[in-house]
C-alpha cells in the first residue's frame, strides 16, 4: 500500500476545561483512556499506517505531554511546537507551516475512533484544500452539523453529518495562518467552504467522544464491549475479565480483592489496590490508587 501522506499534526495545546480539576494536573492528551494516554491511540494508528513525522503543539503543562509521548520517539519523528499564548485550532499552523509536508493529517485527541487514514488518502482531490472526516448525525448527537453533497462540504451549521475533528489538508489550506495570530478552525472552514475548497468523506468506523468526564465514562463502557469482542487491542500490560457481569480492564501490576463489589465496568491503572470493603460502579482508577472502605459511582478516581 502506498502511503501518500507521511506527516501529521496532533492538537495538544488546550486546557482541557471540561476535565477540570483533573486537567489542572494532567493535560488532556496525557489522560489515560483504557490505561493508555489518549494521544497514544492516535500515535499507534499513525505508526501502523506508515506516517514518518508528527508535529504536536503544546501550551498547557507541556512537559507532561512530552513525557507521555516519549515511548514513541523511536517509532516516529516527533516535533514539538510550544505556544506561549494559545493560537487556536488553526492559528497553531503559523508556527509550523514551513516545516510541514505538502499534505498532512490533522488529528484531535477528543475522540476515540478507528481513523480511516487510507480512505482520506484515497479520496483526497487536489482541487480541495482539505478533506474532512465526517460521521452521520444521530438523534442523540449535539455536534456542529455540515452538509455533504457529492463529496463536497456545502454548509457549516446545518445538514445530516458532523465533523469528527480530524482531516487531511494540503499547504494551500494554511494561507490564513500568519503572524502567530489566534484563529479557530471554524472561522477558516466557513471561508473555504464558500470557496468550494473543502471536501468531506463519511466514516463508518466506530467513534466515541472523550471530550468531557461524562462522555469519557460512557465511551469507556462502550469501548470495553469492543475489547471483549477483540475489536480493540489493549496491550500485554493489561488484562480483560468479567466478574458477575462487570467488564474489567486491569493493569497486570494492580490488585482487586475478590470481595470488592463491582458493577457496570471498571478500569484499573498501574499500581492500584482495591480492597474487599470497596464498592465501585462505572469507574476508572488512574495510576497509584489505593482504595479501602470506599464507595464510588460514575467517577474518574485519581
Amino acid at each position: 500500500m502506498e502511503v501518500k501522506t507521511g506527516c501529521a499534526v496532533i492538537l495538544s495545546a488546550g486546557f482541557g476545561e471540561r476535565f477540570k480539576p483533573l486537567s489542572l494536573k494532567i493535560p488532556k492528551p496525557a489522560i489515560p483512556f483504557l490505561n493508555k494516554p489518549m494521544v497514544y491511540w492516535l500515535l499507534e494508528q499513525l505508526v501502523d499506517y506508515g506516517v514518518k513525522r508528527v508535529f504536536i503543539n503544546l501550551h498547557h503543562i507541556p512537559g507532561k505531554v512530552v513525557q507521555a509521548v516519549l515511548p514513541y520517539k523511536h517509532l516516529i519523528e516527533i516535533n514539538f511546537s510550544y505556544e506561549e499564548n494559545i493560537l487556536g485550532t488553526y492559528g497553531l499552523f503559523s508556527k509550523i507551516k514551513d516545516d510541514l509536508q505538502e499534505r498532512f493529517f490533522v488529528l484531535n485527541c477528543d475522540f476515540f475512533m478507528k481513523l480511516p487514514l487510507n480512505k482520506l488518502d484515497e479520496n483526497f482531490d487536489d482541487s480541495f484544500d482539505a478533506l474532512l472526516l465526517l460521521k452521520k448525525l444521530r438523534k442523540s448527537d449535539n455536534y456542529t452539523r455540515v452538509t455533504l453533497k457529492e463529496g463536497k462540504v456545502k454548509n457549516l451549521g446545518e445538514g445530516d453529518h458532523f465533523f469528527c475533528g480530524s482531516y487531511l489538508a494540503k499547504k494551500s489550506f494554511l494561507d490564513f495562518a500568519k503572524n502567530e495570530e489566534k484563529i479557530d478552525l471554524t472561522t477558516v472552514l466557513r471561508e473555504k467552504i464558500k470557496m468550494g475548497l473543502i471536501g468531506g468523506i463519511e466514516s463508518k468506523n466506530y467513534f466515541y467522544d472523550l471530550g468531557n468526564k461524562k462522555n469519557y465514562l460512557k465511551s469507556t463502557e462502550k469501548v470495553l464491549r469492543l475489547v471483549e469482542k477483540n475489536r480493540v487491542k489493549i496491550g500485554e500490560e493489561n488484562v480483560f475479565l468479567k466478574r458477575d457481569g462487570c467488564r474489567i480492564l486491569k493493569h497486570k501490576d494492580s490488585f482487586i480483592s475478590d470481595g470488592a463489589k463491582l458493577n457496570g465496568f471498571l478500569v484499573v491503572g498501574k499500581n492500584c489496590e482495591v480492597s474487599k470493603n470497596v464498592t465501585l460502579k462505572r469507574c476508572v482508577l488512574l495510576e497509584n490508587i489505593k482504595l479501602d472502605d470506599a464507595h464510588f459511582e460514575d467517577e474518574m478516581i485519581y
